[in-house]
C-alpha cells in the first residue's frame, strides 16, 4: 500500500467520524454521599457550511482556488449536569432522577471550522461558535462537605478544601 494512500484514508475516517450517546449516567457512592454526572445525549458529526450532517473528502482539491475544503463538525449536548447528593438509608426509597445539582443539567451547543489554507491570513485556522441557553451553577455547605468526604475517602492524605466563611 502506497502511504498517501493510507495517510488520506485515515484522514478521511477521522475528518468524518460520528458519535452519538444517549443517557449516559455515572456515580459514584459511598462515604453517605452520592456524587454523579448525566448526559442526556452527545452528538459529533461532520458537516457542511450550513449545519446539515454529510460526508466530506478534504483530499479533492477545489478547482476554482486550488485550496481543499473548510472541515465543519457540530456539537451538541443534552442534559449535561452534576450532581452531589447526602444518601439517604436504604429503608427510604429516592424518587428517580431528583437530584441535588451542582451544575443544573444544560444544553450547549459548539460549531467548528477548521481551515487548510496554509498562505491566507483570511481564514483562522480554527473558527469556533457555540451557544449556551442557560447554564445554573450552585454549591451548598452541605454538598461542599459531602465532595469533601468523598475526596478525603479517595486520596486520605492530601489537604481538604474548607469554605473560607463556614458560617455562611
Amino acid at each position: 500500500l502506497d502511504a498517501g494512500f493510507t495517510a488520506n484514508l485515515i484522514r478521511r475516517i477521522i475528518e468524518n467520524l460520528q458519535i452519538e450517546i444517549e443517557s449516559f449516567h455515572v456515580s459514584l457512592r459511598g462515604c453517605g454521599a452520592e456524587a454523579g454526572v448525566v448526559l442526556g445525549g452527545l452528538s459529533i458529526a461532520t458537516t457542511d457550511e450550513h449545519g446539515t450532517k454529510t460526508f466530506v473528502d478534504r483530499t479533492v482539491v477545489d478547482k476554482n482556488t486550488g485550496e481543499s475544503k473548510f472541515l465543519f463538525k457540530a456539537l451538541s449536548m443534552d442534559g449535561l449536569g452534576l450532581y452531589v447528593d447526602a444518601s439517604l438509608p436504604s429503608s427510604l426509597p429516592k424518587a428517580q432522577g431528583h437530584h441535588a445539582y451542582i451544575l443544573s443539567p444544560m444544553d450547549f451547543e459548539a460549531s467548528v471550522r477548521q481551515s487548510d489554507h496554509e498562505g491566507h491570513k483570511m481564514f483562522p485556522k480554527y473558527q469556533v461558535k457555540s451557544k449556551i441557553p442557560q447554564l445554573a451553577a450552585s454549591l451548598s455547605r452541605t454538598q461542599l462537605e459531602l465532595t469533601n468526604q468523598i475526596t478525603a475517602a479517595l486520596a486520605p492524605n492530601q489537604n481538604v478544601v474548607r469554605p473560607l466563611f463556614p458560617e455562611y
